[in-house]
């Protein structure tokens, strides 16, 4: 007999415990109501109607319903569209799609179905500035699911023959590029490459330069002739374009390959004579090339010097090209120091003779170095040149000052 009791009573918080869910989806219903005859004065109510949906959510008896998801799709999305409750609640939005989402899969009256639709319309425009906040912030893994989430919405809409979200093509094209770079950003490859790709058949392939960059830094790491395939596709419809050519050209030079680089700089400087980046970046061409042969070209030691000078004449302060021929000449004198240390102490004539030849090369290389001195006063590098030069030339004081401020920068000062 008790056992029968104890399940009579179980029975009966189980129906007690279902009839209060289903009655917190009418009570979600009602204030959600309430709420849209004057959502100012009963503003407090869509608050009741959310609080009381997420009580409804724990039954199976209404999660089964098109109706319920039709209902909680539209209080978040009267919440998404409340500058206040919009703050209070930032992923009103996206819980409010995935309600009308859910709907769709159910079964729906045509005028709900129409409702869910209506509904996705008025979501899509808190999540699009969703997107734009997150892209500020940086925050990219979630920039790029709420611009995956628009354009969701944009082609569920399509699908029932519904406009009004992204119908301008170009506007569509722009949130598509920006949710493959998004992907990119946030560490999505598969996902960018998929998208980046998909927009090499559209318009925005012949407006966007950007979209080859990308597909070169995706790819050139595992496959490195599609990523340069890319490249090449870029430069051939963007030929004036400086990023594509200059990516290329790094890429060149990192890897070691330098005639190619060398080609694609002079074909830059062609089209941009005055931009001071392209002269220093050719003048380290022929400055790597003359320091791999072992230092024994001229020719390529007069190019490196000459491209330098050529972007110091545009730019005098040009850190890299200052630097650089300071370097240069500096390193030039390593064969001539090694053989003055090589000598016997017998032979001070030759001995001050390559003295005389490696001083003056310091003398020529000391005003490049205190002009990098005056403009980054902190390089390590330009301090031990410094250090070394003057003591070569005997200015002892000088050189205690940059042994100074060496010391004092490598300790973290």
């Amino acid at each position: 007999m008790k056992k029968v009791v104890f399940c009579l009573l179980a029975l009966s918080f189980t129906v007690t415990a279902i009839y209060a869910q289903t009655a917190d989806l009418k009570t979600a219903t009602k204030a959600l109501g309430k709420y849209k005859l004057d959502r100012e004065k009963n503003a407090s109510s869509i608050v009741d109607a959310m609080e009381a949906i997420m009580v409804a959510e724990k039954s199976e008896e209404n999660t089964a319903l098109g109706k319920f998801w039709l209902a909680k799709g539209n209080i978040f999305q009267e919440l998404s569209r409340n500058e206040f409750f919009k703050m209070k609640y930032p992923e009103a939005a996206f819980s409010g799609y995935d309600a009308y989402k859910k709907a769709l899969g159910m079964e729906l009256k045509k005028f709900e179905k129409n409702e869910v639709l209506d509904g996705l319309l008025v979501v899509a425009d808190p999540v699009n500035q969703a997107a734009v906040a997150y892209v500020d912030a940086k925050e990219y893994d979630k920039a790029y699911n709420a611009l995956s989430t628009l354009l969701q919405i944009k082609k569920t809409l399509n699908d029932n023959e519904k406009i009004g979200v992204l119908d301008d093509p170009k506007q569509l094209q722009n949130i598509e590029f920006f949710t493959a770079y998004t992907a990119l950003l946030s560490g999505n490859k598969e996902e960018a490459k998929s998208g980046f790709e998909a927009m090499l058949e559209k318009d925005i392939a012949k407006e966007e330069p950007d979209l080859y960059l990308n597909l070169f830094r995706l790819y050139v790491e595992e496959d490195e002739a599609k990523g340069l395939g890319y490249l090449t596709m870029g430069r051939e419809i963007f030929p004036d374009n400086q990023s594509l050519l200059l990516n290329e050209t790094q890429y060149f030079l990192d890897n070691g390959r330098l005639d190619e680089a060398e080609d694609r700089l002079q074909k830059a400087i062609e089209a941009d004579p005055e931009n001071k980046l392209l002269y220093t970046s050719l003048g380290k061409v022929y400055d790597d090339l003359y320091q791999q042969g072992g230092m024994e070209n001229e020719t390529l030691f007069d190019k490196a010097v000459g491209y330098y000078k050529e972007a110091l004449r545009i730019d005098e302060n040009h850190l890299g090209a200052v630097y650089n021929l300071g370097a240069m000449l500096f390193n030039k004198t390593t064969p001539i120091r090694k053989k003055m240390n090589e000598l016997p102490l017998s032979a001070t004539k030759e001995y001050d003779a390559l003295k005389a030849e490696r001083d003056a090369i310091f003398q020529e290389a000391l005003p490049y170095f205190l002009t990098a001195y005056g403009i980054e006063s902190k390089d390590i590098n330009t301090l031990i040149a410094l250090k070394e030069i003057t003591a070569a030339m005997d200015d002892l004081e000088a050189s205690g000052k940059y042994k100074k401020e060496l010391e004092a920068v490598q300790a973290g000062n």
